[in-house]
């Protein structure tokens, strides 16, 4: 059977291709060319990685999602407040803050490509300031490839 003749995936065609959004905060890559991924930053997410090639769309959107199970659930980029940093001068890593507007948590992400492999890193710790959530609090990535 060639591709042709496949019949359609469940629920195809599936939404219209979207653009990200256009306002960057970042841009990235390893410093060594034996890696070949590049990333860019947009409100407070990994808004599109790019492999094998710079011209090469392979992913648009990487989020988390999270939620205590009972009365909220937040988008990382709709739905908290965001901060770039860059914890090291010489380096190719961002640090990215989101954090409720509430006061309750925030999400630190430090970001980064192997210098060695095509891997984009992404150490990602939930930090829970409100004792009433300790416990309570779920995160669910959601990943939207192009």
């Amino acid at each position: 059977m060639n591709m042709n003749e496949c019949p359609a995936a469940f629920g195809a065609p599936g939404i219209e291709p979207r653009w990200t959004s256009s306002a960057k905060n970042g841009v990235g890559t390893a410093y060594n060319s034996s890696s070949r991924v590049w990333f860019t930053l947009s409100h407070g997410i990994v808004n599109e990685i790019y492999f094998p090639y710079v011209d090469s769309p392979n992913t648009r959107d990487l989020e988390f999602l999270i939620t205590d199970g009972e009365s909220f659930c937040h988008e990382e980029k709709r739905d908290l407040l965001h901060k770039i940093e860059y914890p090291e001068q010489n380096a190719l890593l961002y640090r990215l803050t989101n954090s409720d507007p509430g006061g309750r948590y925030r999400l630190v992400k430090e970001i980064l490509s192997d210098p060695h492999s095509p891997v984009l890193l992404m150490h990602t710790r939930l930090e829970v300031l409100d004792p009433k959530l300790l416990g309570k609090l779920r995160l669910y990535a959601l990943l939207a490839p192009t």
